[in-house]
């Protein structure tokens, strides 16, 4: 044999191995047939072959250029993905079937192209990004109303006085003795038209609060109130007026042993409200309590007020100590309090300083 036959049998031995090789015959990879062109769209076929992505998305997976399956990057007929790619599996330079160091395929990417030619660079179709899920959930339900408490049980009402059966009322005594009488009255006849008016007053207690008020003084006088009683009614016999205190001994020792006092309603205030009405005075005295709250009243208790009241600063008149044993000093004593100014620091005094 001449050697040219030889040459051209080497020659078309080499044809027959370059076509063997362009053909890019990966198992199950079909991507790479057909040579540089058409082995690109045997990548879509690399796809079918090594495609893992879905749909070949540049970023998503399958066929996209970063994604798997068709991508330059991805899986699937990708320049660097799986199937198709350069470097990925099936039809990739680098993949699996058609790829450089794959089974069957190009060295460059013959046929899934080393650069993605068929089965695209940067991937056919595909979306770059997946359905997103639903932003937010069900809400659950809402908490069962909790149940109202209970109402408190009512207390009991202490029992007010002594207790027991009420006392029977004493019959009416009957008059058996004595001598008739008959009264006439003369309606006709006037004995006095009028009455002083000393008895047109008011009650001023030390527990009144509104004693002191501005307006109250202007509201008396056109009231033509005439006369105040201080420091009260009964409430008189358990106040102390030297000391503006009272005290009292409940029923069985029961509850507080005070009384209430309201400020600016000693006797120096008194004295200065009576002044502003232009009135005139009626004191009661407290014959019920004396100044330690341990017996009855004491007189000089009484008589200390009224030197206070009316006495002369210049009196040395000794109204001295009560059965308890306290001094109420001299009728000068109490007088020269009446008309002295306030000392800066209090004595204890002061408030009879006006």
């Amino acid at each position: 044999m001449s050697t040219e036959p030889r040459k051209l049998f080497v020659v078309l031995a080499c044809a027959t191995l370059a076509a063997a090789c362009s053909s890019g015959s990966g198992t199950g990879n079909t991507a790479g047939s057909g040579g540089p062109g058409s082995a690109g769209n045997n990548g879509t076929a690399g796809s079918a072959g090594g495609t893992t992505g879905t749909g070949g998305s540049a970023t998503g997976t399958g066929g996209s250029a970063t994604g798997t399956g068709g991508s330059a990057t991805g899986t699937g007929g990708s320049a660097t993905g799986t199937g198709g790619s350069a470097t990925g599996t099936g039809g990739s330079a680098t993949g699996t079937g058609g790829s450089a160091t794959g089974t069957g395929g190009s060295a460059t990417g013959t046929g899934g192209s080393a650069t993605g030619t068929g089965g695209s660079a940067t991937g056919t179709g595909g979306s770059a990004t997946g359905t997103g899920g639903t932003t937010t959930g069900t809400g659950g339900a809402g908490g069962v109303a909790g149940v109202g408490g209970t109402s408190g049980a009512a207390g009991t009402i202490p029992t007010i006085g002594p207790g027991g059966a009420p006392p029977a009322c004493q019959a009416p005594i009957a008059i058996t003795t004595g001598t008739a009488a008959t009264v006439t009255a003369t309606l006709s006849t006037t004995v006095r038209a009028t009455v002083s008016p000393d008895f047109f007053g008011i009650h001023t207690s030390v527990y009144d609060g509104s004693m002191q008020l501005p307006t109250t003084p202007e509201y008396l006088k056109a009231a033509g109130v005439t006369s105040l009683r201080w420091p009260g009614g009964s409430y008189a016999d358990l106040y102390h007026w030297s000391s503006n205190t009272g005290s009292w001994t409940p029923a069985s020792g029961a509850g507080s042993n005070t009384i209430y006092i309201a400020d600016n309603t000693d006797f120096g205030a008194f004295l200065g409200f009576m002044t502003k009405v232009g009135a005139n005075a009626l004191i009661t005295v407290n014959y019920g309590t004396n100044s330690l709250g341990n017996g009855p009243g004491e007189p000089k208790e009484a008589a200390a007020m009224v030197a206070y009241a009316n006495g002369s600063a210049s009196s040395t008149q000794a109204i001295g100590a009560d059965s308890k044993g306290t001094d109420w000093k001299t009728v000068g004593f109490w007088a020269t309090l009446r008309g002295g100014a306030k000392m800066a620091t209090d004595d204890g005094y002061n408030k009879f300083r006006i």
